[in-house]
Formats: structure tokens, sequence, C-alpha cells
């Protein structure tokens, strides 16, 4: 199966409506700790640690969204291709990452600790 590839202002359209869509922070660990903010609604999984948060990303989710700040998407893809193997469908991997979201002035929040809530239902009018 191949990976999709989605903008940010697609990502941030989808927020909006009424489909469920998970969006995952998969930015490298010292990234991310040097990072005060997330994507809003970010769920982080560390790259190395799939496996352990795997039952944290909902199965029946519409939509799946990575995003990393590595070039090419490097992590995004990686951890994209695991969900895929592990039984995930409609998994896409954000262009250009969390510096493309910034860049398009799309909302954050302070970041959370290692995991937190990333499935929106019905409209995210912050978004």
């Amino acid at each position: 199966m191949k990976i999709q590839k989605i903008t940010p202002q697609d990502t941030a359209t989808s927020m909006r409506t009424s489909h469920e869509i998970v969006i995952i922070d998969a930015r490298a660990t010292d990234r991310w700790v040097s990072s005060s903010v997330q994507i809003l609604g970010a769920t982080r999984i560390p790259p190395l640690e799939c496996d352990t948060y795997a039952d944290q990303i909902p199965t029946d989710a519409t939509m799946i969204v990575v995003y990393c700040d590595r070039p090419r998407e490097s992590v995004s893809r990686r951890v994209a291709a695991w969900l895929v193997e592990n039984g995930h469908r409609n998994v896409a991997v954000m262009q250009g990452g969390f510096r493309a979201w910034r860049h398009a002035h799309l909302p954050v929040e302070s970041r959370g600790t290692i995991s937190g809530s990333a499935t929106f239902t019905g409209n995210a009018a912050s978004v």
C-alpha cells in the first residue's frame, strides 16, 4: 500500500470537517523536547517506540496523519509504514512536516507529556 502525502492546509481542513482524524507527532525525542509546542491535538508517538504506544492509535480513525521535522519526511514515512504494516488504513505523511505547519500559521498548542488525545470528531472550530 502506498503511503499518501497531505499538505498542512489539507490536514487543517480535514480537522475542521466531521471526519475523525488522528495527528501523530513523530519528531525525534530531542527535537520534540526542545520545542514548546505541537500541532493542535497531536498525539506524541516517539518514532523508535511505536510498539509501546500502538494501543493509543485508534484503529477506526478515518485518517491518520503523521508529521516530523526531518528532511523529506524521513521519520514520518517510517512511522507511517509501520502503521500500515500493523493494519491501519488511510495513513498519510504531512508534506513539509512541522515546519510547513508553522510556516502556514496553523494552530499549535503547548506540548503535553509523551502522548495525548488526537482524535477529532465533529468540527474542530479552532483549526
